[in-house]
């Protein structure tokens, strides 16, 4: 208990310091997530294929309860980023439901949107999938929600990559707004524990994302703990800031080697120039 109220106390201060400076705090999270031993307290949301059925009045109940109790805790918190995958209990993946899948995409994500709404919160989405059936059908029940509701997904199409290909389905979003999500730190090819400048990477990522006049970007800068800041990986940030200005990135990067290394600027960024195109011969072998 006394672990759980010193963590609450570190967000909540960390919420009112992000908030005096004008930066909004989202809470990450997935549904269904149910808590371990609901089916077995409550047998009657189960469905005659022994899955949940999304509809069950007390499903709703405690979707519901879940976003108050959260924002009871957290009052400084502006809203939440919802992702439908990677659940215990997989929405789509669901047999014997009442609902289409669509409408049991809307139906979830309102359930959700109305509560975080009714306390003045926002409600973020991301599709997350790799399946354009899957996408189209999210992005629909979305549309059909709110088009102010805003959508978030990866530049990539699968998870992140140095090789994979641009985010296909970005066209899908047709009518709610679209925040680009970038890892500029190597959550998948590296971990922030190898050395690494994307100068390239963050450049041919933002030119194919701009065709879709996304209404902002959102980077990963951490995994595991392991953050950027105060390291050469640094160097990322200040990259993809030059970029999203309109500011000369060659600039943006001497500046970050002058300032962090005043007695190697040089040396240390013309090691660091080869990174990217070390790294895809080191994680992907076959390119």
């Amino acid at each position: 208990a006394a672990y759980i109220t010193l963590c609450m106390d570190a967000v909540n201060a960390a919420c009112e310091r992000a908030s005096r400076v004008g930066i909004k705090m989202y809470q990450w999270h997935h549904e269904l997530d149910l808590p371990d031993g609901f089916q077995q307290a409550f047998p009657e949301v189960l469905n005659s294929f022994g899955d949940v059925e999304v509809t069950h009045p007390k499903i709703k109940d405690f979707l519901e309860n879940k976003i108050r109790d959260f924002f009871a805790a957290y009052p400084l918190m502006d809203g939440i980023v919802l992702t439908l995958h990677e659940t215990k209990v997989p929405l789509l993946k669901l047999k014997d439901q009442k609902l289409g899948k669509v409408e049991r995409v809307k139906y979830v994500t309102q359930i959700l949107f109305e509560t975080c709404k009714a306390l003045g919160k926002e409600l973020i989405v991301r599709p997350f999938a790799s399946i354009e059936e899957a996408y189209v059908l999210m992005t629909q029940a979305y549309e059909q929600i709110s088009p102010d509701m805003p959508v978030m997904d990866k530049w990539t199409q699968f998870d992140w990559s140095l090789t994979a290909p641009h985010n296909q389905f970005f066209n899908q979003v047709q009518n709610n707004p679209l925040f680009i999500e970038t890892d500029i730190f190597g959550e998948f090819f590296g971990k922030g524990r190898l050395p690494l400048m994307l100068k390239e990477h963050i450049k041919e990522k933002i030119e194919y994302c701009e065709k879709f006049s996304p209404a902002g970007y959102v980077s990963r800068v951490d995994r595991g703990v392991r953050h950027p800041f105060g390291e050469v990986n640094e160097v990322n940030i200040n990259i993809m800031n030059a970029y999203l200005n309109n500011e000369d990135v060659d600039s943006a990067i001497e500046a970050f080697f002058s300032e962090k290394y005043p007695n190697a600027a040089k040396e240390v960024m013309a090691l660091m120039e080869r990174t990217e195109h070390i790294l895809k011969k080191i994680i992907y072998l076959k390119g």
